[in-house]
């Protein structure tokens, strides 16, 4: 396929990620509902629950049986109350006083517990589908096909496998020993990996929110091992889009800092392909974009860098400003787990566009959103 039509592609995916960012509750968006309620362990017809819709204040509404909701809505159950939600042949029971955000689409299901506890059913197995569940943001479970917990105490996580096994993503900085040759970012971001585990019946894993870490001799011992972690992700019987998107990410940027900006490029392009089949990718879509400007900026092809800068602060703004939504009606509510996790959101929003800014030479603009970003580190 010639450059000019990759060029449109890519574009004509950019206009319509950043329409979905704004309306992603209405477009392609799956329902989750009520498939069961319990009170002091006793079935019930309806419970009281805090239900909080995308970019809506907390509302407690009384739900009952077959009540549907949107991707992206937030539930929290009270004291002695029990929900079940159900969607795709999947279920999810939410255990009292428990926080949990829910997105769908058609093939994929991305589960975010906030607080409390979580039971998770999986039991669509249709090739192509995806499954995560997450506590934190370092690290996400993947299921086809099991019965798994998922418990949240503040930072720490806690998984544990019923029945079947569960495959546990970690993400974990890496460590080069010899200095980087990337001249573009001066912000020292780290460059991080996954480390995947498998979990079988009665085996639980504790994460207790700090990161790992991986250290290598050099480069080259680094991208030999990365490049075997992308060929097996790859092979994998449990494809997982996301993962090997991630791989080429790493592969890139480490391609980058041992002075290898034209191999870099190959995998950024990669990157940036894989991360278009999939939905609420947006800012990692922007990472690559990002990055790709710094291969670019080592090559002196500054017009290349404003250009694909410019794509980033695209596709960042709309998901800030629904993010910047949702954390006042947040903060109106008073809810200090959920203002947590959108601010965490929030710094990555403002730190990248600080880095597009700060490739496309703006100073003041770039200082501006590194100190927003700040504001929001580690937290509300």
């Amino acid at each position: 396929m010639n450059l000019l039509i990759n060029s449109y592609i890519k574009n004509t995916a950019i206009l319509l990620s950043v329409i979905f960012t704004i309306f992603f509750q209405n477009v392609n968006a799956q329902n989750t509902k009520v498939v069961d309620i319990k009170l002091d362990g006793a079935n019930t017809s309806q419970a009281e629950l805090i239900i909080i819709l995308p970019q809506n204040q907390a509302q407690k509404q009384s739900v009952i049986l077959e009540k549907e909701f949107p991707s992206g809505t937030t539930i929290s159950t009270p004291a002695s109350t029990t929900v079940r939600m159900g969607a795709n042949g999947n279920q999810q029971e939410l255990l009292p006083n428990t926080k949990h955000s829910i997105r769908l689409t058609s093939n994929m299901e991305r589960h975010k517990t906030i607080e409390g506890k979580v039971i998770h059913y999986v039991t669509n197995k249709t090739a192509g589908y995806e499954y995560k569940a997450t506590g934190n943001r370092e690290v996400y479970a993947k299921a086809p096909g099991t019965v798994f917990s998922v418990e949240v105490s503040g930072k720490s996580t806690l998984f544990e496998t019923l029945k079947g096994e569960i495959i546990t993503v970690e993400e974990a900085k890496v460590n080069v020993k010899q200095p980087s040759k990337n001249i573009a970012s001066k912000q020292n971001r780290p460059i991080t990996s996954s480390i995947t585990t498998t979990h079988k019946a009665g085996e639980s894993k504790y994460f207790d929110g700090n990161q790992s870490d991986t250290t290598f001799e050099s480069y080259a011992s680094a991208l030999k091992y990365f490049t075997m972690q992308l060929s097996e992700n790859e092979t994998s019987d449990y494809r997982d889009i996301e993962q090997i998107a991630d791989d080429n990410m790493l592969l890139g940027e480490l391609y980058l800092d041992d002075g290898e900006p034209y191999k870099a490029m190959t995998y950024f392009d990669r990157a940036i392909d894989y991360y278009y089949e999939l939905e609420f990718e947006d800012l990692s879509i922007a990472e690559a974009y990002l990055n790709l400007a710094e291969a670019y900026y080592m090559i002196e092809n500054y017009d290349k860098v404003d250009e694909l800068a410019d794509t980033a602060i695209n596709l960042i703004i709309p998901e800030l400003n629904f993010n910047k939504t949702d954390y006042k009606y947040a903060e109106e509510d008073g809810d200090i787990y959920l203002m947590e996790d959108i601010a965490i959101e929030l710094h990555y929003n403002y730190d990248y566009l600080a880095w597009a800014y700060e490739l496309k030479g703006d100073k003041e603009k770039s200082d501006e959103y590194y100190k927003e970003a700040d504001s929001y580190d580690g937290g509300y």
